[in-house]
């Protein structure tokens, strides 16, 4: 980081007048330090607006070289006025012995207008950068034993080259003697001298040698040292010491004195006698060092003698220390200060400089200024005194004249305005002359070149062009070069090219020659013709320009593939549109220009069924082929393709989508009831509400052509509604009153709609019996199973809770009282496993009753009977083997069993056959255990009011070995189905049937649970499952497995309830 070495302190100067800044600088420092900022301190805000400020240009205008002359120390930036370091500056070498050590240089600020010399004053600060130097590291001193208290005897003084703040202050003595002390007085030409002082009367006989160290110390912090040692003799003597006859000697002598010239003589006298008065003379170790190659000092007369040619202008002043010392064995020495000033003479000429403040540094002028304009500055330097350093100048043109700015210091200027085409150079002459005797003269001649003034723009050959070049060039194609003159001179006649309108990123122009060439590869799609305008322009201040355009066509080549704009088309076709509809239009775009960018369409199917589409190569229209039908299939996928006519043809391919959507072209199909399946028979007991059956329906057609309604319309003409139909969910229910029809049958019409337009129906006809021998569902012929069933069903529900909270609470009491629950029911599994179940007839149709025990009901065994009738054997067959209702993954399967005490008359006899409890598995097949029955079926083909012959039924009878009763298998695991009531939920057996609801318990019903256990060891033994198994395939190879056809009784065509 740049610092300010110093603080600036100036004078605000005038427009055109001189002010002066002023640097403390200290030594030493670094090359390129920051010295300050001439610009900033010498007040040029107060004068110039920013935009002025920022033409001004800074120059340091050559000095004399003498030592006071800065300007070979210092650089100056141009166009910031930044002062800096050019050279490291040694103030001890510099200003040795001075306090101060100041020099000054000049500044000149342009341009012309703006015209100033600002005198720049440096101080140069001192470093404490030299530590006291002894110029013997050892002295010897003898000193007679006689010597009074208060003798003086010299020292060699230490030397510091630093100046005067860094010099040496003080001395001390170590070890501290109290024979002697040191004493350091002030000298003139040197810090101070040094003397040794005897504060006791010394004792050869006691003590003939003392041995301390002399130290120096300065005045830097932390001060720096310098040592020395010194002996001490005891001897007799020399008690007189050398004295100068004058403390000071000045001399003044012309600086054209002759070398080797004799200048003063320096004397002193010693009044001792013999050796001791003998007196020699010369220089302290500082004068030596720094003026031994100038002047000498003869030791035996003290004549000081000139060694080499003085000159005033570079030191004006010399300041010498001379010693003196008697021959006495101690030696005693003095020293005195001798001054030679240097007197001026008419050695020096003046010298002249000029500066032209250009970067060339040749004198110019532009033909286009005013008289009065600036040529060069001219510094003219006489570094003698008075009349011989006074000059006076001038200039011998008529064009040109001197302006006085201060002393010494001129401005060239023009006397009027300057014509190039005239006179293009002047060559003048400046004569500089001092006053002295003699007077001396010095002449500088300068060449002044008129500048051509720039007033001719360049000239383009033609004003347009117009060039060809194919897209997909290589970057650096060649597309033509301009030229334009200018019959300017010099910078104002150099033309030079760039491009004006933003294109630079496309193409790159040379400035010199006007060779355009591309910078990237060319687009036509991007643009087709581009319009370049070239600016051709001098360097001449202003410059002045003209353009030309620059028509560029980029011509087009087949490089564009054609794309489709969506990723994957999709298309909506109607089914059954005639052959040649159209389904839609491919759509390709090729950014090429004709003929590149013309399109031909084409399809191929992606499987293997052929092509069903056409499309027209050129409109991209796709047309059918066939008529389509949804369906068969409603969703066809194609590849398309769309290629271009070039060389090489360019193609893109696409995978299309074809819905086929839909039409309302399909009925509605009835799945029940059927031809074969239209009859449905039905107690007198069912209640109101009660659900009777479902129509079933689907239509092959989607959304609202799928969608169906249902109706019932009853064909008897009765205005009252025996039934009632959802017309959502096809479910059939009853509306009427049955209680008192013993038996009758009932005719009606299944519609089933479409919602779609046109809408679609279809029907089918269907017969309802009412025959009051059936019997309700879910009958219960033990009345005094209730209470048993009731205190199962409490102690059922309690267990619940109770494994409920413990579960909540603790899992492992869930555990355990599974544990429990599982011994208690196996233990009763044991105990009660003889579970007797029976077929009997009632009323001709088959009915199983199931004996439950209860042996925890109070006051001994309830045996409860369980009826239920056959609904339909179809059903029945089809639910105990699929186990519907049941939840198969548990080790309980609970049935919910809706009955009525005593809703079976005791006028009806059951038949007596009945199964026995079956112990072993050979007693299941036993013919013994079979009886014979009717049942009802009627004809569901017809579809008529005439009634259905009756069969009887007898599902234990067999006519051969093969029809008998298979022994009962542990394979099924099933439960008896439950016929469904209106408000009550029943599980969906098919995924297209309907949810049916079942309807509510009536006051005077009741609800039991039946539970069978299902061990899996114990479960092959048990005889309800064999049993149950034993009915349900001899139901199978009775009933479901006999069809018409074969002269047998179809049970699947009807329906009991």
């Amino acid at each position: 980081m740049e610092s300010y070495l110093g603080i600036a302190l100036l004078l605000l100067p005038a427009v055109n007048a001189v002010s002066q800044v002023t640097y403390n600088v200290q030594e030493k420092q670094e090359v390129g330090s920051t010295v300050g900022n001439v610009k900033a301190d010498a007040g040029f805000s107060a004068q110039y607006d920013s935009s002025e400020l920022a033409m001004l240009r800074f120059s340091i205008l050559p000095g004399n070289g003498g030592r006071k002359d800065g300007s070979r120390f210092f650089s100056i930036v141009k166009n910031t006025g930044i002062l800096r370091l050019a050279s490291v500056i040694d103030r001890d070498i510099l200003c040795f012995t001075k306090p101060e050590c100041p020099m000054s240089f000049d500044v000149a600020v342009a341009p012309r207008e703006f015209l100033q010399i600002i005198t720049v004053h440096i101080n140069v600060l001192d470093l404490n950068d030299h530590i006291p130097v002894f110029s013997e590291t050892s002295a010897q001193l003898a000193i007679p034993e006689s010597s009074p208290v208060g003798t003086t005897f010299s020292l060699p003084a230490a030397q510091d080259q630093d100046g005067v703040d860094f010099s040496i202050v003080a001395y001390t003595i170590e070890p501290q003697l109290s024979e002697f002390e040191i004493r350091a007085e002030p000298n003139t030409m040197e810090a101070m001298n040094l003397d040794l002082v005897i504060r006791e009367s010394l004792d050869r006989e006691s003590t003939q040698r003392y041995a301390f160290t002399v130290t120096a110390i300065d005045g830097g912090n932390p001060p720096q040292i310098g040592t020395m040692d010194v002996e001490i003799i005891v001897t007799d003597a020399n008690d007189n010491i050398p004295v100068f006859d004058e403390s000071m000697y000045v001399v003044e002598i012309p600086e054209d004195t002759m070398v080797q010239s004799r200048l003063i003589n320096i004397h002193a006298a010693d009044r001792d006698d013999g050796a001791n008065a003998v007196i020699t003379y010369g220089f302290t170790s500082s004068t030596s060092s720094f003026y031994g190659n100038t002047f000498e000092i003869d030791e035996d007369s003290g004549d000081i003698i000139l060694l080499q040619q003085l000159d005033r202008e570079t030191e004006a002043e010399y300041e010498l220390t001379v010693t003196a010392k008697d021959g006495g064995s101690n030696g005693r020495m003095v020293t005195a200060d001798v001054v030679i000033r240097v007197a001026d003479v008419n050695d020096n000429q003046p010298d002249i400089s000029l500066n032209t403040l250009t970067d060339d540094g040749l004198a110019q002028v532009s033909e286009a200024e005013d008289a009065g304009a600036f040529v060069a500055l001219l510094t003219v330097d006489d570094p003698d005194l008075a009349q011989n350093g006074n000059v006076v100048c001038s200039l011998n043109s008529r064009e040109f004249s001197l302006q006085l700015m201060r002393e010494n210091k001129y401005t060239i200027v023009t006397r009027e305005k300057l014509d190039r085409e005239t006179e293009a150079s002047y060559v003048i002459e400046v004569r500089c002359h001092d006053n002295g005797s003699p007077m001396l003269t010095s002449q500088e001649t300068i060449v002044i070149k008129v500048l051509d003034a720039n007033d001719n723009p360049p000239s383009f050959t033609v004003p347009s062009y117009r060039v060809q070049i194919l897209e997909n060039n290589f970057p650096g194609s060649f597309i033509l070069q301009v030229n334009a003159t200018d019959p300017d001179l010099g910078a104002s006649g150099k033309v030079s090219y760039r491009l004006k309108n933003d294109f630079n990123s496309l193409f790159r122009i040379n400035t010199e020659t006007g060779k355009i060439v591309t910078r990237v590869s060319l687009n036509h799609e991007m643009s087709s013709s581009l319009e370049l305008v070239v600016e051709a322009f001098d360097q001449g201040e202003p410059a002045l320009a003209s353009t030309a355009t620059i028509f560029i066509d980029i011509l087009d080549v087949n490089d564009e593939i054609p794309m489709f704009p969506q990723a994957a088309p999709t298309f909506i076709f109607e089914e059954n549109s005639p052959i040649g509809s159209e389904v839609g239009f491919l759509e390709a775009m090729d950014p090429d220009s004709p003929p590149f960018n013309e399109i031909k369409y084409s399809v191929a199917a992606l499987d293997n069924k052929g092509l069903i589409f056409d499309v027209d190569e050129d409109s991209g229209r796709i047309t059918s082929r066939l008529v389509l039908d949804r369906e068969q299939q409603s969703v066809y996928y194609l590849q398309a393709s769309a290629g271009n006519p070039g060389a090489p043809a360019m193609t893109s391919t696409v995978t299309i989508t074809i819905y086929v959507s839909d039409q309302n072209d399909n009925a509605p199909q009835i799945d029940f009831p059927t031809v074969s399946n239209s009859t449905i028979y039905m107690s007198n007991k069912v209640l109101r509400d009660d659900f009777i059956t479902q129509i079933r329906a689907h239509d092959v057609d989607t959304g609202e052509n799928a969608k169906l309604d249902y109706s019932i319309v009853q064909q008897d003409g009765s205005q009252q509604d025996k039934l009632k139909v959802d017309s959502s969910t096809g479910a059939v229910y009853l509306n009427t009153d049955l209680s008192r029809i013993e038996y009758e049958q009932y005719f009606f019409k299944a519609v089933v709609s479409d919602r779609g337009e046109p809408s679609h129906s279809s029907q089918m006809f269907f017969t309802v019996v009412v025959d009051a021998t059936l019997p309700p569902p879910g009958t219960i012929l033990d009345d005094s199973k209730e209470k048993g069933q009731q205190d199962e069903a409490n102690r059922n529900t309690n267990l619940t809770v109770v494994i409920i909270v413990v579960a909540v609470s603790i899992v492992f009491i869930i555990v355990l009282v599974v544990a429990i629950v599982f011994v208690v029911c196996k233990s009763k599994h044991d105990k009660h496993r003889e579970r007797p179940m029976k077929i009997e007839q009632f009323q001709g149709k088959p009915q199983i009753f199931y004996e439950v025990k209860n042996n925890e009901t109070k006051g001994g065994t309830l045996s409860n009977r369980a009826a239920f009738a056959l609904e339909n054997t179809a059903d029945l067959h089809q639910n105990i083997f699929r186990g519907e209702g049941s939840h198969q993954s548990n080790d309980y399967v609970e049935q919910q069993v809706t009955y009525k005490p005593d809703v079976i008359p005791q006028k009806h006899q059951r038949s007596k056959a009945k199964m026995s409890s079956f112990k072993e598995p050979d007693d299941c097949g036993s013919d013994e255990n079979s009886s014979s029955g009717d049942v009802s079926n009627a004809d569901s083909g017809r579809g008529g009011s005439e009634e259905a012959p009756r069969a009887e039924y007898n599902p234990y009878a067999t006519t051969s070995p093969s029809q008998r009763m298979p022994p009962c298998s542990s394979d099924h695991n099933n439960t008896l189905p439950l016929p469904p009531r209106a408000n009550r939920p029943v599980s969906r057996g098919d995924a297209g049937s309907p949810e049916v609801p079942s309807a509510s318990i009536r006051p005077g019903m009741r609800t039991i649970k039946l539970r069978d256990k299902y061990e899996r060891q114990r479960e092959h033994d048990s005889p309800d499952r064999r049993c149950f198994s034993l009915l349900n395939q001899h139901l199978a190879s009775t009933s479901m497995d006999r069809s018409p056809s074969k002269g047998h009784i179809d049970m699947s065509g009807s329906h009991i309830v």
